[in-house]
């Protein structure tokens, strides 16, 4: 049952020591029935910001001192959030997950509830299996990107533009690349209808456009007689970044054509604070764990404890939050627990001039990412003798609680190994104590929702192997190691000291699978953008040159060709097919395979299902002993160990024949 307030709420607030928020908006308030007979109110609006850019802990925001000031010295700004918790205090754990949203939408009920229906105006549509609810758990989403596209389902922070100098507008420089999957006419500068920087148009004749087949060939410069830069009206990518006079897409003779790698290099006159996106997710957060009921004073258990979340881009977000030193203020901790997923050893370009916070390894190049340091433990980067760690920003007693978890995609696609591997890749790296590193071995970026076998080749392109059972134990483990000191469990990845870590070209998949990683595999690169990016966040350099070269390194495969580096999902360890975090035709995919055993005619090693198993009850019987070793180690709950044979026995079904 849901009741929903439509209703303006206006909370004005003393400027506390913890809080930067000047006042909160709320316009929408809804209520929702559990299963188990509790509530949870679910809470929209819009808070705003006042900081002061002159305060130590603000001095970490890239451009901050371009931002105009209100008559009190402070720059202003605001985000859209979203709370969502029990209606009655007594009814949750007091713990506040903040969900760090991944380009404007929301990831953790999606993760641990298994839910997706979202309402384009309110939030969550659903809860799934109220797996949080049940545990007690609020949830607290803040926008804290600036550029995310018009669409009214999306959270968004609304960040100062402002006008760059002459001078300034010629130290700097933006890059837009892209592809198109059919002929196309004009393509904004812009990446997936995120907002655009506008081109500077008395700096037109220093703009490039070129092409390549491949993003490790040779750039070849269109010739500027063949291209142009124009003005396009589509309001989905319009913004208060662009003028209504201003360039934001480009135009080529005949169109642009798939295949292709274009890229523009341009200068622009506006930019954009975006790393007051990151203060909002620090100020917000640390608000909220000192006043998680705000407008209802009697109902305040006491300072939460506060676990952030992020997936894929949130997930670099937070590797870069916490590079940067955003963690703290004033010498409070924000988070508590952080959960990394999928943010491999990347950050991004998350804080810095000409941000675009929406650009990803899958589709753009050579964008922020692969950055040193890469593991939070302080080591020497060989190449620049830098010592340095991911935490280096804070003392001791302000390190959070953090798991680190990768599908094996991560390590197909990016250079994952690296947050736990020196940069030379001569030795294992030992993570801090306060730290947990996992491999979700054979999985890919995002579970497939289902198995679907072509019918010509009964391959599955798109992988459904869940890893999410894990991150629902995580999630609760991390809780227990926060409030009741309970060791969380041990790290599961893989390393050199054991062989299981090794070059990918070096993976020799079974003969009879008839399948291989693409030659043309993907690298990572240590990127050069100038020495005024390293000190103030300006691009000086685009496109970056090579400065390092990080060879992937991925899990070594047993004689089906399954991973067996890391933590393996039931799945996997159990397996009816070989499964993958990879396709051939693309070494940067999001998507992986499965190839059923059935479809094998081996004579070369892969497993049969006769031999493996004789029958559906051995089978089920064998995934149940191992999910009962997953559960005696905290992998999994045992709550959730019922649901996972009902998926074995429908996964016999279809594979098992």
């Amino acid at each position: 049952m849901l009741k929903t307030i439509h209703i303006l709420f206006l909370f004005f607030l003393c400027q506390a020591a913890f809080s930067n928020i000047a006042h909160i908006e709320i316009d929408k308030v809804r209520e929702i029935q559990l299963a188990n007979g509790t509530s949870y109110e679910l809470m929209k609006g819009k808070l705003f910001f006042e900081i002061d850019p002159a305060a130590p802990d603000n001095a970490i925001i890239i451009d901050l001192s371009l931002a105009p000031i209100n008559d009190n010295g402070l720059v202003e700004f605001s985000s859209d959030f979203e709370l969502l918790r029990p209606s009655n205090a007594t009814d949750g754990n007091n713990i506040l997950v903040a969900d760090i949203l991944n380009r404007g939408s929301r990831r953790v009920i999606r993760y641990f509830n298994f839910a997706s229906n979202y309402d384009s105006s309110i939030g969550p549509l659903n809860l799934g299996d109220e797996f949080l609810m049940n545990h007690g758990f609020s949830i607290l989403s803040v926008g804290w990107q600036f550029d995310v596209p018009n669409n009214t389902a999306l959270l968004r922070s609304y960040v100062p533009a402002v006008e760059l100098t002459s001078e300034q507008i010629m130290e700097s420089v933006v890059r837009s690349d892209f592809l198109v999957d059919r002929v196309t006419e004009r393509h904004t500068l812009g990446d997936r209808l995120h907002f655009a920087y506008p081109v500077t148009k008395d700096h037109v004749q220093f703009a490039t456009l070129t092409r390549r087949d491949l993003y490790t060939d040779v750039r070849d410069e269109v010739n500027p007689s063949l291209w142009q830069f124009i003005n396009d009206p589509d309001e989905s990518e319009q913004s208060y970044l662009s003028g209504p006079d201003d360039y934001n897409a480009v135009i080529i003779e005949g169109g642009f054509q798939p295949g292709q790698v274009y890229e523009v290099v341009y200068r622009s006159h506006r930019t954009a604070i975006a790393g007051l996106g990151l203060a909002a997710i620090r100020d917000a957060n640390l608000y909220f764990k000192e006043n998680l009921y705000f407008d209802r004073p009697g109902d305040l258990q006491g300072s939460a404890t506060v676990i952030a979340f992020g997936d894929s881009q949130s997930g670099r977000t937070l590797r870069t939050y916490l590079h940067d030193g955003f963690n703290v203020r004033e010498d409070q901790m924000v988070f508590d627990g952080v959960m990394i997923h999928l943010g491999a050893n990347a950050r991004g370009g998350f804080n810095q001039r000409f941000a675009q916070a929406s650009r990803a390894v899958d589709r753009n190049y050579n964008y922020p990412a692969d950055q040193f340091p890469f593991s939070d433990q302080e080591i020497i980067d060989p190449k620049t003798s830098l010592f340095s760690g991911l935490l280096s920003a804070y003392h001791a007693d302000h390190i959070p609680k953090i798991f680190y978890t990768n599908s094996s995609t991560e390590y197909w696609r990016s250079p994952a190994y690296l947050i736990h591997t020196s940069p030379d890749r001569t030795a294992d790296v030992d993570s801090l104590s306060s730290s947990r590193i996992f491999q979700f071995s054979g999985t890919q970026h995002v579970p497939s929702g289902s198995l679907n076998l072509q019918s010509n080749t009964n391959i599955a392109f798109g992988n459904n192997a869940k890893y999410q059972w894990f991150l629902r134990a995580f999630v609760i483990a991390m809780k227990d190691w926060l409030l009741e000191g309970d060791e969380p469990p041990v790290a599961i990845f893989p390393n050199l000291d054991s062989g299981t870590l090794v070059r990918a070209e070096s993976i020799q998949m079974p003969e009879d699978l008839n399948i291989l990683p693409n030659k043309n595999i993907n690298h990572g690169f240590g990127l050069n953008y100038g020495d005024n990016f390293l000190t103030h966040g300006v691009p000086v350099i685009e496109p970056p040159s090579y400065e390092v070269d990080y060879p992937l390194m991925v899990s070594a495969v047993d004689h089906n060709g399954n991973e067996v580096g890391g933590l393996l999902p039931w799945e996997v360890a159990v397996p009816l097919a070989t499964y993958t975090g990879w396709v051939p035709g693309n070494p940067k995919s999001s998507i992986g395979m499965v190839i059923p055993f059935v479809a094998i005619d081996s004579d070369n090693g892969i497993d049969n299902i006769p031999d493996l198993y004789n029958s559906e009850e051995a089978y089920i019987n064998e995934v149940s002993q191992y999910l009962d070793v997953l559960i005696g180690g905290g992998y999994v709950l045992s709550e959730d160990k019922v649901s996972m044979i009902r998926e074995a026995e429908m996964l016999w079904a279809i594979l098992g024949r």
